[in-house]
């Protein structure tokens, strides 16, 4: 049995079995359709496959060696990768044939392009016969090779580009070449059938390579070693751990989704709203790997996000075409100058073309009109406050069955923030809270950072479940930030970050990245919302001499009954409107001239809100700092209780 599998939490690895197994499977059995070519599904439920487990691996880091993860992953990339040109070309051949079929108005024009279709015959039967026919051209000029198919018109084409003779005007009128947008509009799907056809040995060579690599197996091997070992210790899928991994992660891929709100209504920021599908894509597979433990509480969130994620594919195909077919015309301009020694014909091509832009960008308008309503629809209905609601579970675990018996007991928690790597604080805060009953923990962030302890303060906070958000300094060692220039004129910031990063776990570390910027918790119909600065930065704080008018902004942006935060070192609580606003204090490092650890403790159904200051073992912390070599202006600002730009020494500027 592996080391990985002995320190982490057996049960999270027992569920990350169940999500990762059965599409390893899929994956499985959907590769020699891939080979074969025979239907284009096969593609897509391969390439769906691939991304999922793509998704889920991160979300299950820590039940994976290292080593082994990053080589999966970049396998299963790699497979992703050599699928993704022959779907894109898969949709784009459907689509097109589709246009042409909802575009003639029953007519049947003329296909110059392109061999009729054979009853029963499906598109890649289709693609391999079209293929085979093809005009005979001498080795120079192998571009022309399948560049025009019905037989009676090869021979007078081909006369015409080997004599170069000059195409009348009226062409489209004497001969039987139609005046119709089919034509160019064929002329597109047979390219794209070109293509498609010519990438498909990179694809079955992608897919050789891959089962070679024995990685579906490899990776079966050790999630069913993983998934028995959880049976044998009878662990269960839904516990704290596993709940908490779930809380974190979605929580992370809703920020991602929401980052790209303001851009939505701009229909020039194409970007934007191509990388807002990728985040709803994210959160959406976030979900699906998350749906087990919640029994099936998310399935509903789960299709109006797709919805989401369809609208904005569809944007997405409009643009990609928009940028397609303009270079498609040049192309085709310059083969039937060079081939033909005019462009009479290529003239036939450019009506079905253009028709096909213009309805595109048509579509693209309507679109976008969809997007903003939906989104708007999906505000209204509070859909991301819906999901926030049902991960609140991580939360709720510690007390949910007293709130099943009684629901009118009393919720109280515990509002921790600033540790600041102070164990011996952090670990009186929890002594306290608890003896005064609190249910559950909320920390606004800042873990690490001038105290002696940063790793063993992370261990702490993860096994005892505390919801957490990122503090500013948390985001910092993370980021590595002392090594970007940043903080140059910060000598002991600088120290701090890159001092706390050495003296974290690589686990540990992993951990404290994941961590959200904010957290949103719907209790006994009261909506919290944490974070560590205020709505929408780290770096600013929530204290008495903050404008009314600020804080209005801040609940009319959040939504929130209760609104959360840190940051000051400066415990805080004010009532604006219907909204409390609470400044946590400071556990490891109080600003206020008393070095006592300070929290609050929040309790609901009835409301009551108080700080707390407690004595803790000071002489520890300091101690600890001087074991292991700190400034001694860290210890002082410990012992103290004041910031690090009052004391400092001589030699050091203020942080």
């Amino acid at each position: 049995m592996t080391h990985s599998m002995k320190t982490i939490d057996p049960g999270y690895c027992q569920y990350s079995s169940f999500v990762i197994l059965p599409l390893l499977s899929s994956l499985d059995e959907e590769l020699n359709g891939v080979r074969d070519a025979f239907d284009i599904e096969y593609v897509h439920r391969c390439r769906v496959a691939t991304r999922r487990i793509r998704a889920a691996l991160p979300i299950f880091s820590c039940c994976i060696p290292k080593s082994q993860r990053k080589r999966w992953e970049k396998e299963i990339r790699a497979i992703t990768r050599a699928l993704g040109e022959a779907r894109d070309l898969d949709v784009q051949i459907a689509f097109i044939k589709d246009f042409i079929a909802e575009n003639t108005d029953g007519i049947q024009e003329f296909r110059l392009f392109s061999l009729p279709q054979l009853p029963g015959q499906n598109r890649c039967e289709d693609l391999r016969e079209e293929t085979s026919v093809s005009l005979s051209v001498s080795s120079e000029e192998t571009w022309g090779r399948g560049f025009f198919r019905r037989p009676a018109f090869l021979s007078y084409l081909w006369d015409l580009r080997r004599e170069r003779r000059s195409v009348s005007p009226d062409i489209r009128h004497t001969s039987p070449l139609p005046d119709g947008k089919n034509i160019g509009l064929e002329c597109l799907l047979l390219r794209l059938r070109q293509k498609r056809e010519a990438v498909q040995p990179d694809v079955i060579r992608a897919a050789d390579l891959f089962t070679v690599s024995g990685t579906i197996r490899e990776m079966q091997k050790h999630l069913r070693e993983i998934s028995a070992y959880g049976t044998l210790h009878e662990a269960g899928v839904h516990t704290p751990y596993a709940f908490e991994q779930a809380f974190l992660h979605i929580s992370e891929k809703i920020e991602e989704v929401q980052l790209y709100e303001p851009f939505i209504r701009d229909p020039g920021q194409i970007q934007k709203h191509h990388a807002m599908r990728i985040a709803a894509k994210h959160l959406r597979y976030t979900l699906e790997a998350f749906d087990g433990l919640y029994d099936g509480k998310l399935k509903d969130t789960i299709r109006s996000l797709k919805h989401l994620q369809d609208i904005l594919g569809e944007m997405h195909d409009c643009d990609v075409w928009n940028e397609l077919l303009p270079q498609f015309l040049l192309e085709e301009e310059k083969n039937h100058r060079q081939f033909f020694g005019n462009i009479h014909v290529f003239e036939l091509v450019m009506p079905g073309i253009t028709f096909l832009m213009d309805q595109l960008a048509s579509r693209r308008v309507t679109l976008h009109t969809d997007l903003i309503e939906y989104w708007e629809l999906l505000q209204q209905d509070g859909f991301f406050s819906q999901i926030r609601s049902v991960i609140s579970l991580p939360l709720q675990t510690s007390f949910h069955h007293l709130i099943d018996t009684d629901p009118d007991l009393p919720v109280t928690i515990a509002l921790i923030g600033d540790i600041h790597a102070n164990l011996p604080a952090l670990e009186a805060v929890l002594a306290d809270a608890e003896k005064r009953g609190a249910h559950a923990i909320i920390n606004v962030g800042d873990l690490v950072g001038y105290g002696a302890f940063p790793d063993e303060v992370i261990t702490m906070v993860r096994r005892r479940h505390i919801i957490s958000t990122m503090g500013n300094i948390d985001r910092d060692v993370i980021m590595r930030r002392w090594e970007k220039g940043k903080n140059g004129k910060k000598p002991s910031k600088k120290f701090a970050l890159q001092w706390a990063y050495q003296a974290t776990s690589e686990e540990n570390r992993r951990y404290l990245g994941s961590l959200p910027g904010e957290v949103r918790l719907n209790l006994r119909d009261t909506l919290i919302y944490a974070t560590h600065g205020t709505p929408g930065s780290l770096s600013d704080s929530i204290t008495g001499e903050t404008p009314k008018i600020r804080l209005r902004e801040y609940a009319q942006l959040t939504g929130a009954d209760i609104i959360i935060t840190g940051h000051s070192h400066e415990a805080y609580a004010t009532y604006v409107e219907g909204v409390w606003f609470v400044n946590t204090g400071s556990v490891g490092r109080p600003g206020d001239g008393d070095p006592r650890a300070c929290y609050a403790l929040l309790t609901l159904s009835p409301f009551s809100l108080y700080h707390f200051r407690i004595p803790y073992d000071i002489e520890r912390a300091v101690a600890g700092i001087y074991e292991k070599n700190l400034p001694a202006s860290f210890a002082r600002i410990i012992e103290e209780g004041k910031p690090l730009d009052i004391i400092m020494h001589a030699d050091e500027k203020p942080v």
